[in-house]
């Protein structure tokens, strides 16, 4: 998807996206407290108990879509706080 943009009088295509970010962690709380840090930085969560591989959190961000270019910014910041809480950052998983 793009969509038009104007910067300094010149009309350029910015590329947005939609997706979701997966999150991996051994216990519920762990999720639970890098739910709630995820939320502080505007995004929403799922927690998921996956029995046998334990808790996923599922991230997106509040405003979809977002400018692609964004990804990385948004992968490292939860990569943050997975780490943050015990939990590793598994990927993004674009619409």
């Amino acid at each position: 998807m793009a969509t038009d943009t104007k910067r300094s009088g010149q009309t350029s295509r910015a590329v947005l996206c939609s997706g979701t970010f997966h999150l991996r962690f051994g216990d519920e709380r762990q999720a639970r407290e890098a739910g709630r840090d995820a939320g502080a930085c505007g995004f929403s969560t799922e927690l998921r108990n996956e029995k046998a591989e334990g808790w996923a959190l599922v991230v997106t961000r509040r405003s979809q879509p977002f400018p692609l270019d964004e990804q990385d910014r948004y992968s490292g910041r939860l990569r943050l706080i997975a780490a943050a809480h015990g939990g590793s950052f598994e990927r993004f998983v674009q619409d």
